[in-house]
């Protein structure tokens, strides 16, 4: 119906909650792929990791599902993650921005540009349970947008062109355009930005 009105629309779906990879097959199985012009995810795993190596593989298999039925290379948008910085009953505002950067930039390398990664709970709303919250009316703004506006203006106009890997000590994440490279280098406890003119 949705092509119907608009051809040119774009449909994006189906949007669980978790990368249930047995729901995806399901899904592909009955034909879901082909009335949807983009896969969206909510990458949660019932907890709040944010390990590279769970998340790649993660990742390859989806992939994997997807090539199956030929969808190997459509997009993927990853449309809710609430990210909290939460530890011992308090609010940890930078921890909570050391996480969404991590996040962000662990999505890149996986093949979901910053402006396909929603972060859930921008403000104010949802549930109590999930302390999400990146801005609020009474405590704004806390560390998160402002990291995420800093990220954002570095690698603004830049595709990710690669990683290397430091092992357990860390990555160098870079993002190229014409004239310009930003690089992040990204521990497990911090991220660091260079930016350089080629």
């Amino acid at each position: 119906m949705i092509k119907q009105v608009d051809p040119n629309a774009k449909v994006v779906g189906p949007s669980v909650c978790g990368i249930q990879l047995p729901w995806y097959a399901a899904f592909y199985k009955a034909g879901g792929g082909k009335v949807v012009d983009i896969l969206s995810i909510h990458d949660y795993e019932g907890n709040e990791t944010i390990s590279p190596d769970h998340w790649r593989w993660k990742f390859a298999q989806l992939r994997a599902i997807m090539s199956q039925y030929g969808d190997g290379d459509k997009e993927i948008y990853q449309t809710e993650r609430a990210i909290t910085g939460v530890r011992t009953h308090d609010f940890i505002g930078i921890q909570q921005a050391i996480r969404v950067t991590l996040h962000n930039d662990l999505l890149q390398t996986l093949g979901v540009p910053s402006e396909h990664d929603s972060h859930y709970y921008l403000n104010e709303s949802g549930y109590n349970g999930v302390p999400a919250y990146a801005w609020t009316r009474s405590s704004s703004p806390f560390p998160t947008p402002l990291a995420m506006r800093t990220r954002e203006a570095l690698i603004k106009g830049k595709k990710y062109t690669g990683t290397d890997d430091f092992g357990p000590s860390g990555n160098l994440i870079t993002w190229r355009c014409a004239l310009r490279a930003a690089m992040a280098l990204s521990s497990s406890c911090a991220t660091r930005h260079l930016r350089h003119t080629s």
